[in-house]
């Protein structure tokens, strides 16, 4: 039952446009998010994207300008899809940011992320956080985030409730005010 009313949803999403991905407020289909983001075709009606492809497709060749017109992105959920390059913009309406291999050793420097809620990377070149300034985040975590090294100050994230750092072989330095955050009930 669950997969025939997810199928139906994404009917009706996909009749919003079906002719023209960017113009939907949801991009689910492989198809479709290749094709937004390669040509760079995303517009302010776009809230969410779920990336997931198929076993053995390729690289995504991700226009760096792809993210530019997406203002209004909320969810940003990349499940298995490698890129060939990383964005230059996110949008700061987001509230969820789930990563598989991000291809940057930072986020793009416009990104505020006030409104970001959950933030998760899998892997990739994330190196630095010192842009972390979330205070509404609630959900953080790196899983195997090689060039990762350090846990910055997060005592500007009140509301962090799971801090989760698992495989990170070159992680060295948590910061102490991890120890500090009142509502922590996580911690790995």
């Amino acid at each position: 039952m669950h997969h025939l009313l997810q199928d139906l949803g994404r009917e009706i999403v996909r009749l919003e446009s079906p002719n023209e991905p960017g113009q939907r407020s949801r991009l689910f289909f492989h198809e479709d998010v290749c094709h937004v983001l390669e040509e760079s075709m995303g517009t302010n009606k776009v809230v969410g994207m779920i990336i997931e492809m198929p076993e053995g497709e390729e690289v995504i060749k991700l226009n760096s300008k792809a993210f530019e017109q997406m203002k209004r992105l909320r969810v940003l959920i990349n499940r298995n899809a490698s890129f060939s390059s990383g964005p230059n913009y996110l949008s700061n309406e987001l509230r969820v940011l789930d990563w598989f291999e991000y291809p940057l050793q930072s986020l793009p420097p416009n990104f505020h992320g006030n409104k970001l809620i959950m933030f998760k990377m899998h892997g990739g070149f994330i190196r630095e956080l010192s842009f972390i300034k979330f205070k509404n985040m609630t959900i953080m975590k790196f899983n195997d985030c090689d060039f990762l090294t350090k846990v910055p100050d997060v005592s500007s994230i009140p509301n962090l409730k799971e801090l989760i750092v698992k495989r990170c072989t070159n992680l060295v330095e948590v910061h102490n005010s991890v120890g500090s955050l009142e509502y922590l009930c996580k911690l790995s």
